[in-house]
């Protein structure tokens, strides 16, 4: 009787340890569905993310290629556009022989251009070319400004706006027909223009330190666009000038041009009359190159090493032989008056 209690007892004992692990069993098999069923739930939202995903790319592709076609196609019109322009300007520059009397004589050079600019096509020829210098003469400043892409491009376009008021003045006024009073309203509106282009920068960067190196870069543009071509020169010496450098001498070089109030300016589209391009004021802006590139070569010495003085002079002649180049033609198609 014992031994069947025992084993019986045994035997409950056996049963009960099987049925309890198959319960546990299916509570382990169900925790298990509810794991996979997660994790296909899971990849699930995965794979639609994944699908998504492509389709924004491709959809952002396809957009992508769409501007790139639409921006082939617009600079395929603009150089067809500044191949006639240049045919046009190439024509009016070829020397031709004096009228005959009672006929209308030749046009000046300047003059063709300046009825020229009166087209909305070639603006918009001009304006396309400025704006894709803009990055070569104002990219430094846009880096230290830490303009994302969007911010860049706004700021190009206001800046855009300013050279083509000035380039817009500065033909017309080489055009050689603007009246006194017409020469001084165009003055005048030009310089409303530049300080109305003033405000709408400074809102724009909406930061005081921001605006005065804009300011600063401004002033010394011309000086810049002029390094920015001069860098291979000092590159090609094995001491390249540092950004630091080039800040310094840049300033030197503004600092020697604007200190001289007795020779015009003509870095500045407002300074661009007769008078000013007349034979004898260009002989004086000439004459006035050397003493300016001593002053700058002076200054320089605290700050550029003895192979960059050395390249520094070489870059001066050169500037020297483009300026009195660049004065020369701009004083035969003025007409070389006295």
């Amino acid at each position: 009787m014992r031994l069947s209690v025992s084993l019986t007892a045994g035997s409950v004992v056996f049963l009960l340890g099987w049925y309890s692990g198959g319960i546990f069993k299916e509570f382990d098999l169900e925790e298990a569905r509810q794991h996979a069923r997660k994790d296909a739930q899971s990849y699930t939202q995965k794979v639609q993310g994944l699908e998504t995903s492509v389709s924004d790319l491709t959809r952002e592709r396809d957009e992508a290629q769409s501007v790139a076609k639409a921006k082939e196609q617009q600079a395929t019109d603009l150089e067809r556009k500044l191949g006639e322009t240049e045919a046009k300007l190439a024509a009016a520059l070829k020397p031709r022989p004096s009228a005959a009397p009672g006929k209308e004589p030749e046009q000046k050079p300047m003059k063709v251009m300046a009825d020229m600019m009166k087209s909305p096509e070639m603006k918009e020829v001009i304006k396309q070319q400025q704006l894709a210098q803009l990055d070569m003469f104002y990219g430094g400043l846009f880096k230290r400004l830490n303009l994302n892409d969007s911010e860049k491009e706004d700021l190009k376009k206001l800046i855009g706006e300013r050279v083509q008021a000035e380039s817009e003045f500065a033909i017309r006024a080489m055009g050689g027909d603007l009246a006194p009073q017409d020469m001084q309203s165009g003055q005048k509106a030009l310089t409303e223009a530049k300080n109305a282009s003033d405000l709408k920068i400074k809102t724009f960067l909406n930061n005081e330190q921001d605006y005065l190196a804009y300011q600063n870069w401004e002033q010394a543009k011309p000086e810049r666009m002029a390094l920015s071509m001069g860098q291979p020169l000092f590159a090609a010496t094995g001491e390249p000038l540092t950004s630091v450098q080039e800040d310094q001498l840049a300033n030197a070089m503004m600092r020697a041009r604007t200190s001289r109030t007795n020779i015009p300016d003509l870095t500045k589209a407002e300074n661009l009359s007769p008078e000013n391009l007349s034979r004898l004021s260009l002989e004086k802006i000439l004459a006035s190159y050397d003493v300016q590139a001593q002053e700058v070569a002076t200054a320089a010495a605290a700050f550029l090493s003895p192979k960059q003085l050395e390249t520094l002079e070489t870059f001066q002649q050169q500037q020297k032989s483009l300026q009195e180049m660049g004065l020369k033609m701009s004083g035969a198609m003025f007409g070389g008056k006295k």
